[in-house]
């Protein structure tokens, strides 16, 4: 998705969510990509400055297994992460 069209899906969103909301904006917006998000990490920014609205950027990857989960042991075996499958992890905070 180029740029542009990144920005107005997102300023459509938030406008959208204002007319429904007495004019107020989203306080997050979670972006859910199917696949790798290629897509400049820039606009999201200005968007949040813009509107003063978090936005958390989800890549939803269902062939493979990230390198860091592909091996684990059961019963002391080794065993290869299935596709589809996914872990939680603990709450990352910038800091």
């Amino acid at each position: 998705m180029e740029d542009k069209a990144l920005k107005s899906l997102l300023q459509k969103s938030i406008d959208d969510y204002g007319r429904h909301h007495n004019g107020a904006s989203p306080n997050r917006i979670t972006l859910h990509r199917d696949g790798r998000f290629f897509e400049s990490l820039e606009v999201i920014q200005e968007i949040e400055r813009q509107y003063g609205v978090k936005i958390d950027v989800l890549e939803v990857i269902k062939s493979g297994a990230p390198i860091l989960y592909r091996r684990y042991m059961e019963g002391g075996r080794k065993k290869i992460q299935e596709s589809g499958r996914g872990r939680r992890l603990p709450p990352y905070r910038a800091g």
